[in-house]
């Protein structure tokens, strides 16, 4: 949660303080000849490309672009190119527009305008390329039907988003390939092309973050269509002693789940989402789907899978969370909204409830806080990896009311009450909404 703004403010403040020094630097600009601001160009674009696009996940000179490195280089040469003649035009006409300082404070004027020369251009990429990633990384989850029930297929561009990355990788499918190898008898490889020809199949399956917190919007539920894994680790020949299958990703995101859970007939890897290729966001050209574990080893941006015989442990396992991730039942009420206020007439409460790939087989509301429950309507799931959506009819008199909404299982476990934070494995407890019913206003 902090982590990625603290490292944005840090790489803010790496520009900032960088463009002071250019700026600074730009002092020599005014001058004659173009022989320093043809260094100071070069020296800037060799760091963009070879020190701030790997720290962004694009690899060396951009490498890992859809673009590839070329067109990356030369979009960086370009943006250099701009940022020096507006450096040496500005180092040319500041002095000419604050007119001759005075002899004492000469040289400590001219620092300050040029560090601030320097600080005002840095800072105006620093804002601009913050709010382009900002852009590009919305999660729309949070805001999906704030007045209703969300819909039993959430669209694409409503589906959650979470990435490590500053920059997710831009992959081109030309040049894309499925590396399948390890403790397997025949290793292959797979175009983009290739993997579209072999026989799919299509499931609806619902995710959810790790990270989600109780009553939380980072789950989506969707129509995907791929390859079993198990067709893949089929044609690859498994070899004795394998215990687990490792995902690597385009953004060198990896993470592992046993063998025996890849065998599973709807454990997928991804290329369609809601009829559509996936989206970048949603990790084209290839994702994974594995029922009843969260979001985070639903590996994105796929490019190796690799069968191993030890206990790999992924990104998010060295920071402290679980391996396992196994989908805890939880329950959610979307209508109404908590704190509102409704009149006195004939309401209806309603949400989703999920339990991974063990289906759901009962949902109830309670309206006092929990002392007592009574049973909700449920639709029945899409698939047996989906959340339902369920609903109870209520008929409430003025007054406050804490409503509660637990769920159980298909094999009977009842979603426990015991409230937990999402890490290490997972939040827990029951979703709470407080809302006010009052009397209908008189003319």
């Amino acid at each position: 949660q902090v982590a990625k703004p603290a490292v944005l403010l840090l790489i803010a403040a790496g520009w900032l303080a960088a463009g002071g020094a250019v700026g600074v630097a730009a002092d020599r600009l005014h001058r004659p000849g173009w022989a320093y601001p043809l260094v100071l160009g070069l020296g800037l674009w060799l760091a963009a490309g070879a020190v701030l696009l790997p720290a962004l996940g694009q690899d060396f000179f951009g490498a890992s672009a859809a673009a590839g490195a070329l067109m990356s280089s030369l979009f960086w040469s370009l943006v250099v190119a701009a940022y020096i003649l507006i450096l040496k035009a500005a180092a040319w006409a500041l002095p000419h527009l604050a007119g001759p300082p005075a002899p004492v404070d000469r040289v400590r004027r001219r620092l300050v305008r040029r560090l601030a020369l320097g600080v005002v251009a840095a800072g105006a990429v620093v804002v601009l390329g913050r709010w382009l990633w900002a852009l590009t990384h919305l999660t729309t989850g949070a805001l999906l039907n704030a007045g209703g029930l969300p819909p039993e297929v959430t669209p694409t561009s409503d589906f959650y988003t979470v990435s490590k990355n500053f920059f997710d990788p831009d992959v081109n499918e030309a040049r894309w390939e499925l590396e399948v190898s390890g403790l397997v008898e025949q290793p292959f490889t797979l175009s983009y092309q290739e993997l579209l020809a072999l026989d799919g199949t299509q499931q609806y399956l619902t995710l959810a973050c790790i990270s989600n917190e109780v009553g939380g919007h980072l789950m989506g539920n969707a129509l995907w269509r791929g390859i079993r894994l198990s067709d893949l680790l089929g044609r690859a020949g498994v070899r004795p002693g394998a215990i687990k299958v490792v995902l690597t990703g385009e953004d060198g995101y990896s993470d592992s789940f046993p063998l025996d859970k890849a065998l599973e007939s709807g454990t997928l890897l991804a290329y369609h989402m809601n009829d559509e290729p996936l989206t970048t966001p949603h990790g084209f050209p290839l994702r994974a789907l594995v029922p009843g574990i969260y979001g985070m080893k639903n590996g994105k941006w796929l490019k190796r899978m690799e069968v191993v015989d030890y206990d790999f442990q992924g990104y998010w396992q060295e920071r402290g969370w679980s391996d396992q991730a196994v989908i805890k039942t939880s329950s959610r009420i979307d209508l109404p909204a908590y704190g509102d206020s409704y009149p006195d007439e004939v309401a209806v409460i309603g949400g989703v409830a999920f339990a991974g790939d063990q289906g759901i087989s009962q949902v109830e509301v309670s309206t006092n806080g929990g002392r007592t429950w009574l049973p909700a309507e449920v639709k029945k799931s899409l698939s047996p990896f989906t959340w339902v959506l369920w609903l109870r009819e209520w008929d409430p008199t003025p007054g406050r009311y804490e409503l509660l909404v637990r769920a159980t299982d298909s094999t009977g476990g009842l979603q426990t009450a015991e409230r937990h934070k999402p890490l290490p494995d997972g939040a827990s407890g029951y979703h709470r909404v407080v809302v006010r019913i009052q009397k209908p206003a008189t003319n």
